[in-house]
């Protein structure tokens, strides 16, 4: 549904499919034979800073800044860009202006940035690299293989936990609360003080 409202408004989609689409039905529980996807978890710190010193500075960088925004992937890598845009002391009429010299289909290549897909994959490297270090120094488990989205969901989770589930749906730009309950966990701790309390 995202992607059509999103091609529509790229007016790569039809307007009225998008209409069309709106009055689609979800499927529901139970009521379908469709593989249910896990749900997303956040990844817990000790994990995170485990894999960050077998990355690039600057993937490194981008875990550590997601992790505090609770940003989308695709995200940090936009004001990375920007950031960079500003510091630019040609004229733009010197050169191609942000976005005019990309291909559609460009030949792979090694870049100085990164995409979600290039993202995932270094991380995915990085904790191949920490767990055979790990396996030769000591007897510990190793690192479960994760992806940079469960970075937002640790941020939602920390603000929910601290703020509430309003200031979790402001940080990460949700439009209602229900889709910040997705990637902010609740946070169980309080009912066992909430019972502590009562008796």
């Amino acid at each position: 549904m995202c992607s059509s409202k999103w091609g529509t408004a790229q007016e790569l989609v039809p307007a009225d499919v998008w209409h069309a689409l709106q009055a689609v039905s979800g499927l529901r529980k139970g009521r379908t034979e469709a593989r249910e996807p896990k749900a997303v978890q956040p990844i817990p710190d000790h994990i995170v800073d485990a894999t960050t010193p077998h990355l690039p500075e600057v993937l490194a960088d981008m875990v550590r800044f997601q992790r505090l925004t609770g940003c989308r992937p695709a995200e940090s890598e936009r004001k990375r860009r920007a950031a960079m845009h500003e510091r630019r002391r040609t004229p733009l009429s010197y050169g191609n202006r942000p976005g005019t010299n990309r291909k559609r289909k460009p030949k792979r290549r090694p870049g100085d940035r990164y995409d979600t897909n290039s993202y995932r994959r270094a991380l995915h490297r990085a904790v191949q690299v920490a767990n055979r270090k790990r396996g030769a120094e000591s007897d510990q488990d190793p690192l479960p293989k994760w992806s940079p989205n469960r970075l937002r969901h640790s941020a939602a989770t920390e603000i929910r936990k601290h703020f509430g589930l309003e200031a979790a749906q402001v940080t990460l730009g949700h439009a209602t609360a229900d889709v910040s309950q997705i990637h902010a966990e609740r946070d169980l701790t309080l009912t066992v003080e909430v019972m502590r309390k009562i008796g």
